[in-house]
């Protein structure tokens, strides 16, 4: 009877975790499809080169505000961890394409000088 018992407890303890895993997961992928980068990154990679570029490395993007506050904390756990690493991504992709300009510039008018 105890091992019934047992069995029972512990399939409703996985049950309860596999949904938290899944609102997890269910966060981070609506988070990373509505992450948007800011193009602010692009003009630091443009104007101070190789510094805006590591700068996008170092620094973390902003938190949306407010987003979803009626869904459970794992959901929104989830969906700022997904926001978070596709904005990074998107971040450096904006500070990679202005210090490509900018270095494209340098190298076109120091042949022209």
């Amino acid at each position: 009877m105890f091992k019934y018992i047992l069995i029972a407890f512990l399939i409703s303890i996985n049950l309860a975790l596999g949904l938290e895993n899944d609102e997890y997961r269910a966060g981070y992928i609506e988070g990373q499809n509505d992450a948007i980068g800011e193009s602010m990154w692009f003009y630091s990679g443009l104007f101070t080169g190789p510094l805006g570029l590591a700068a996008s490395f170092i620094l973390s993007p902003a938190k949306p505000e407010n987003v979803y506050p009626y869904y459970s904390d794992e959901y929104q756990n989830g969906y700022y961890d997904g926001y978070k690493y596709e904005a990074e991504i998107k971040n450096t992709h904006f500070a990679s394409t202005g210090f490509l300009i900018f270095f494209l510039t340098i190298v076109i008018f120091e042949n022209q000088l």
